[in-house]
C-alpha cells in the first residue's frame, strides 16, 4: 500500500481495531512518508510552542497519541527530561522505543481508561490524534483526569475537525463543570504540506 493510500484511509477509520490494523501496516515507513511525502510539520510545530509554554524542563509529561515518537524526539532536542507517551498501537510504540526519548511506553485507548493513574502528569501534549476518524472531544475526559490539578494540556488539533467536530461545546462544558478553562486557542502554521492549518488548545487544568 502507498503512503498517500495510508493517509487517505486514515482520515476514514472505523474504530478503534481499524485503527490498529492500519497504524500497525504503516508504522514501519510512518515517519519517511509523512514527513517527506505529505510534509507533516504537527511535532515540530508543538514542540515548539511548549517550549515557549513550558519552562520547567524536568516536570513530567505525557505525549497522547504519541504514535512513532515525533514529538518526543522533538521535546527531548529541547531539553525535556521526562517524558511518556502513550498510543493504541504496539507497532507505533515498537518506532517510538527505538527513538530512546520516553521514560515509559504505555498501550491504551484514549477513549476508554488507559492504565495511568490520576493525577500523574504535569503536563500532557498530543499532536495528531485530536483528528478526524481517530479521537474527538470526548477524549479530552481521559486527559483531564491523568493530569494534575494545576497542570496544563497542550493538543494540536487537525483545524478543519476542530471546526467541526464538537470542540467549542466540550470546551464550555469543561469550564462550566470547572475542570478547566481554555486559556489559549491559536491557529497555527500549515501542519501538512497541503497547507492545513493546526489549532492549538492550550487548557488549564482545575479538576
Amino acid at each position: 500500500m502507498t503512503a498517500k493510500r495510508y493517509f487517505t484511509q486514515a482520515y476514514d477509520l472505523d474504530g478503534p481495531e481499524d485503527a490498529r490494523r492500519l497504524y500497525g501496516a504503516w508504522a514501519p515507513d510512518y515517519d519517511s512518508e509523512m514527513i517527506e511525502a505529505e510534509g507533516y510539520r504537527g511535532p515540530e510545530i508543538l514542540a515548539v510552542e511548549v517550549e515557549r509554554r513550558v519552562s520547567d524542563r524536568t516536570g513530567w509529561i505525557v505525549d497522547i497519541g504519541c504514535g512513532t515518537g515525533l514529538v518526543g524526539q522533538h521535546l527531548a532536542e529541547r531539553g525535556f527530561a521526562n517524558v511518556d507517551g502513550i498510543d493504541l498501537v504496539q507497532e507505533m510504540l515498537d518506532q517510538a522505543a527505538a527513538k530512546s526519548c520516553y521514560s515509559r511506553l504505555i498501550r491504551g485507548n484514549l477513549l476508554e481508561r488507559v492504565p495511568v493513574n490520576d493525577d500523574r502528569y504535569d503536563i500532557a501534549v498530543s499532536a495528531g490524534t485530536f483528528t478526524h476518524s481517530h479521537v474527538g472531544p470526548d477524549g479530552l475526559d481521559e486527559v483531564m483526569r491523568i493530569v494534575k490539578p494545576g497542570g496544563r494540556a497542550l493538543i494540536l488539533c487537525n483545524g478543519e475537525a476542530f471546526a467541526s467536530d464538537g470542540y467549542e461545546g466540550k470546551l464550555r462544558d469543561l469550564a462550566r463543570l470547572g475542570l478547566a478553562d481554555l486559556a489559549e486557542s491559536v491557529e497555527t502554521d500549515a501542519i501538512l504540506g497541503n497547507g492545513l492549518k493546526g489549532r492549538l488548545l492550550v487548557l488549564d487544568i482545575h479538576r
